[in-house]
């Protein structure tokens, strides 16, 4: 996986594979813990396109692509299918790319923290800003913050916590809670909310202050009932980098010599002959 070493992350990959491809209207369209379950690029309303975004990415957890191969990918699919989409390429390019390798690698993580055996060792979880040179405050205010691992605020708070956000968690034994001069876990700070109108419906939904629409969920906790995928036999293989412009032509089917026109007509003969 790019950002976070060069062996494939197995709890990662796991969680991204069992996703439905989803052809979308909207970013909307899939909310919050529906992501779980669901892989969608905003506007992508068919569902071949869905399906080669989809591979995309797996190949970049998997093989560890980097944002330039993926920029590769991105451009052949947009040509492949005609794609028409919102904002420049090299901005949506990277959003897709670093929005669905974070939060495949946090769903990775989320798998790892719930394991019973995992808790009892490593029962806290620090929030980590990441030191971004352009921040939001309120993320900044959470740094080194350590809780319970099954505190309520990890609910609604666990990263990523915005589209840009490159926050984490990181699992805490006693010894390493004290070791940062912590005699107990922290007391999680009160939540204040915002409204957010859900354009599709009128809905108002309550967002925790600090926490972007749509990211107010702990990745890898939804059950696995909707999006349910479809059993397939072999992964969807990514369009190729560098596909040729002309593809060879299919070799011509065999016709009765009776459907074979003569030689010297007119071009508008062979024309209404189809």
């Amino acid at each position: 996986m790019p950002s976070y070493g060069s062996q494939p992350f197995k709890e990662s990959l796991d969680y991204f594979e069992k996703k439905t491809p989803l052809p979308t209207n909207g970013w909307e369209d899939v909310y919050a813990e529906q992501h779980d379950n669901a892989f969608m690029v905003a506007g992508a309303n068919k569902t071949a396109i869905v399906e080669d975004f989809a591979s995309a990415v797996r190949a970049a957890i998997k093989d560890g692509e980097t944002l330039q191969d993926f920029r590769k990918r991105f451009d052949q699919i947009v040509k492949t299918h005609g794609w028409d989409y919102n904002g420049e390429p090299g901005w949506r390019s990277k959003l897709i790319y670093t929005t669905n390798i974070r939060q495949a690698y946090n769903a990775g993580r989320e798998a790892q923290f719930a394991d019973p055996k995992f808790q009892k060792t490593f029962p806290y979880l620090e929030y980590r800003h990441s030191g971004a040179e352009h921040f939001r405050l309120i993320h900044k205010s959470w740094d080194r913050m350590v809780l319970a691992a099954n505190d309520p605020f990890w609910i609604t708070h666990s990263p990523s916590n915005g589209y840009g956000c490159n926050c984490k968690k990181f699992a805490k034994s006693e010894r390493a809670m004290k070791r940062m001069g912590k005699t107990k876990p922290d007391t999680a700070p009160p939540i204040k909310y915002y409204d957010h109108t859900d354009k599709r419906t009128g809905e108002v939904k309550a967002i925790p202050e600090g926490i972007s629409p749509g990211f107010e969920y702990r990745p890898n906790q939804a059950p696995r009932e909707h999006f349910t995928p479809r059993q397939r036999e072999t992964q969807r293989q990514p369009i190729p980098m560098y596909r040729p412009d002309n593809l060879p032509m299919p070799s011509p089917s065999s016709v009765s010599q009776e459907q074979v026109l003569p030689d010297g007509l007119q071009e508008t003969e062979y024309a209404n002959a189809f």
